[in-house]
């Protein structure tokens, strides 16, 4: 579909949203800077609840998915299925998306996702594993995984990091055995 004809501007609201939608969907990365440019919200959203970013994930555009961050698309949004961004990009096995996510999320957010997306769990532990040995191969090595380095609270314990709360985690499965 061709938008240059289109002056956003002088859309209405609901216009400029359904338009986001669209390009969303088609993966045009022009149209949705033009519509987000003119006003478009970042958290434009279908009748079944899935937001721009939820398409933008399920299809796999990253640029879109980070244009959308940057103009604060809400990442905790849930649709009428129960699926937030990060469990959509878990379900398309999308790697570099859940990065983005991640990255972006608070670690409230990160909390959350933790309760409602199973495979979170499992997905910064292989992280986890993945960066420690990348330190051993190279010391120098830059940490993969940024976001595993976030302040995160726990129930009944101090601030720590998602590293440590999984290396506490494994410490406890490791006594146990």
């Amino acid at each position: 579909m061709d938008f240059s004809n289109i002056d956003f501007k002088n859309l209405t609201q609901i216009e400029k949203d359904n338009y986001l939608l669209i390009c969303t969907r088609q993966g045009s990365l022009i149209g949705v800077n033009a519509l987000l440019q003119a006003g478009a919200s970042s958290n434009a959203s279908n009748d079944q609840g899935q937001t721009v970013l939820m398409m933008s994930v399920y299809n796999g555009y990253s640029e879109i998915t980070a244009r959308l961050i940057n103009a604060n698309a809400k990442l905790d949004s849930v649709d009428k299925f129960g699926r937030t961004a990060l469990k959509i990009a878990f379900q398309k096995n999308h790697e570099m998306i859940i990065f983005q996510l991640l990255e972006a999320m608070t670690a409230e957010q990160i909390s959350f996702e933790l309760q409602v997306t199973p495979s979170l769990d499992t997905f910064i532990e292989k992280m986890n594993a993945k960066n420690a040995n990348e330190k051993e191969i190279s010391p120098s090595a830059n940490t993969y995984v940024p976001f595993l380095n976030k302040p995160i609270e726990q129930k009944g314990s101090k601030n720590s990091s998602l590293k440590d709360m999984f290396s506490a985690k494994k410490s406890k499965v490791s006594a146990k055995t």
